[in-house]
């Protein structure tokens, strides 16, 4: 990149100013992570490293980000057929090829 003179410069925002752009953000799309933020940013033309989208994060939705990790997967239960195996299981058995010739 240095040899055709471009660089990746990354914007000088205060943390107070990355802060009231994340709240804003926040209000609009509560629900939203890091990676709409980084686009959010990158929408308007600032280059801001994730380091400092996910502190700025930290810092507003604190309680967010560790329900975000905590929380459970939902897995799938599949009901047992009548010879005790699941629809899944029924589902992926190979036909033998001599009885499909």
């Amino acid at each position: 990149m240095k040899a055709c003179g471009l660089s990746k410069d990354f914007d000088k925002l205060l943390k107070t100013d990355l802060d009231t752009l994340m709240k804003n953000f926040k209000l609009t799309k509560p629900n939203s992570g890091h990676c709409y933020m980084m686009g959010y940013l990158q929408q308007h033309g600032l280059c801001v490293q994730k380091k400092r989208v996910m502190l700025s994060l930290k810092r507003l939705d604190g309680l967010g980000q560790v329900l975000h990790k905590n929380k459970a997967i939902c897995c799938c239960t599949y009901a047992l057929g009548a010879g005790g195996t699941s629809d899944q299981e029924e589902a992926t058995k190979k036909i033998p090829v001599s009885s499909v010739l």
